[in-house]
């Protein structure tokens, strides 16, 4: 059971979008709104793709990322507490929370890709 339950762990933190395909297909039976089932998949697998993205800096450069990507998320929270505070003139954290942690899934989702196809063309180009 460990086994399978670490297989597939490590299949979602290799592949974070098909892991964001079986978040969306399971909530989706169980949540009534699509768009809900949508958000809460978002907001599962950008933890995924914070861990892929390390990963593949980790495979490719033989560096960790994990300071680089905890100061970008600091400085995406103080981006997103700046413009509330600008905007509203008062702080609404669990807005900002969720505003920096969706902001967190496209970036990194595009990170990911991105770290993705050069690893990719560097491998096929060492052959």
């Amino acid at each position: 059971m460990a086994s399978l339950f670490s297989g597939v762990l490590a299949t979602i933190i290799t592949i974070p979008l098909l892991g964001f395909l079986l978040f969306f297909i399971a909530l989706r039976s169980l949540v009534e709104k699509k768009r809900r089932a949508f958000q809460y998949s978002v907001d599962m697998t950008t933890f995924f793709l914070i861990f892929s993205v390390n990963y593949l800096g980790q495979v490719i450069f033989n560096v960790s990322f994990v300071s680089y990507i905890l100061i970008f998320i600091l400085l995406i929270a103080i981006i997103f507490l700046f413009l509330q505070w600008k905007v509203n003139e008062e702080v609404n954290f669990s807005k900002v929370v969720k505003g920096v942690w969706r902001c967190n899934f496209l970036f990194f989702l595009v990170f990911h890709l991105g770290l993705t196809i050069y690893g990719l063309s560097i491998r096929i180009w060492e052959l």
